[in-house]
């Protein structure tokens, strides 16, 4: 049970990583490494944390951790509290380090890596940050039954057999000829991986022609 309580950071920042990042499959002996990973840098957060406060005069029980000896240290429940709050800022960081590539970002500029760092192209695609890649407005051409959509990307899936995208302000076309056929508010769609092809346009509006 004691290693269970002092493992609350890195459960706490598993959990609310999963929540940012979305499912990604893991093996549980993956998932055990990472949340103790986790907690020891939530803890090593948490403890530095109240050493730098310390250092302008505050005492804190943060600081009492990190300088205490080895044999002497003794993780508190107020240890076990800091550390999970701690947690959930290394999470964001974490979530924000995934969500724009840095680490294959930086080794793409020491020419360390060529890959984008995503699970595959549909995540590179809705992840984008920046042009041509990045557009809140595309256009979807459905193959199972002729049409395309234009509209902005307001929710999409997570890999899988299926993709779901969720679009808002939508104009639909024939496929075959371009004809409009109406608008609508919010559509949802849900299509295996080879019915659906995206497009971006660099005017925003290229479906309409």
């Amino acid at each position: 049970m004691n290693l269970i309580f002092i493992g609350t950071p890195g459960v706490v920042c598993y959990f609310v990583a999963s929540k940012l990042l979305g499912r990604v499959g893991r093996g549980s002996l993956e998932v055990v490494m990472l949340i103790f990973m986790y907690a020891v840098v939530s803890y090593a957060g948490y403890a530095y944390a109240g050493r730098a406060v310390a250092l302008v005069g505050i005492r804190n029980a943060a600081a009492e951790l990190v300088l205490a000896s080895p044999s002497a240290m003794k993780v508190r429940t107020v240890d076990v509290a800091g550390a999970s709050i701690a947690s959930v800022f290394l999470a964001y960081a974490l979530a924000y380090g995934y969500r724009h590539n840095t680490v294959n970002r930086i080794g793409q500029k020491i020419r360390a890596t060529n890959r984008a760092g995503d699970e595959d192209v549909w995540h590179f695609f809705h992840n984008a940050s920046s042009e041509p890649w990045s557009s809140e407005w595309i256009v979807v051409r459905d193959h199972k039954v002729g049409l395309q959509y234009f509209g902005a990307v307001s929710h999409w899936s997570e890999s899988g057999e299926d993709r779901e995208l969720l679009l808002t302000q939508v104009s639909v076309f024939q496929n075959s000829d371009g004809a409009k056929l109406y608008d609508c508010d919010h559509m949802y769609i849900c299509r295996s991986k080879d019915d659906l092809t995206i497009e971006i346009h660099a005017n925003g509006r290229g479906a309409e022609k």
